[in-house]
């Protein structure tokens, strides 16, 4: 089952006594990376999660294509937890934050991110690992990378239009009729 963000939305909308705006953030990742951290690194299961990776970016995308763009923005999560600092900026006039509080919310976040992947290497010779087969990389071949996808999924993989935003590309960011909270 998926959250309903656009549904969120129009509750918000509709919230008495005062309406407000929801904002979603879409984290973008290379589907091969994120099928080999959820289900070789993590979980297990990688041949149910390939189809369920589809599935959801089929939801994902049907929901973001029924709301006005000015309520979403997408990012590459590598990226931005690469270059998590650079992005303060972006988030701030998103979310309509103080770019001070942005900035102090994103240090601490990476902190805290920083020790969790510190404390979870300790433990990685004792973690079995899953491997992916011929047949589901494959799968994630067909399903993810094939030239038929920017039609399926053009938010997220139409190269005419870009849709992510980051601290070299806010062209998509800066269409939305969002305002920069003052220092």
């Amino acid at each position: 089952r998926y959250a309903d963000f656009v549904q969120l939305i129009q509750f918000a909308q509709n919230a008495k006594p005062h309406a407000f705006d929801v904002r979603v953030l879409v984290l973008r990742r290379d589907y091969k990376a994120a099928l080999i951290s959820t289900c070789v690194k993590r979980f297990g299961e990688c041949g149910q999660r390939i189809p369920l990776l589809a599935n959801m970016l089929n939801v994902i995308h049907q929901q973001l294509q029924q709301i006005d763009e000015q309520f979403w923005i997408q990012i590459n999560h590598t990226h931005m937890v690469q270059h998590s600092t650079e992005y303060a900026p972006i988030f701030s006039q998103f979310f309509n934050v103080k770019l001070e509080a942005m900035q102090q919310a994103i240090k601490e976040t990476m902190a805290k991110y920083n020790t969790h992947k510190r404390n979870s290497g300790k433990n990685t010779h004792t973690m079995k690992k899953n491997q992916m087969n011929a047949a589901q990389l494959q799968a994630i071949q067909q399903s993810f990378y094939s030239a038929h996808i920017k039609h399926r999924w053009p938010y997220f993989e139409d190269p005419g239009k870009n849709y992510s935003v980051s601290p070299q590309n806010d062209t998509f960011l800066e269409s939305k009729n969002t305002h920069t909270m003052k220092k």
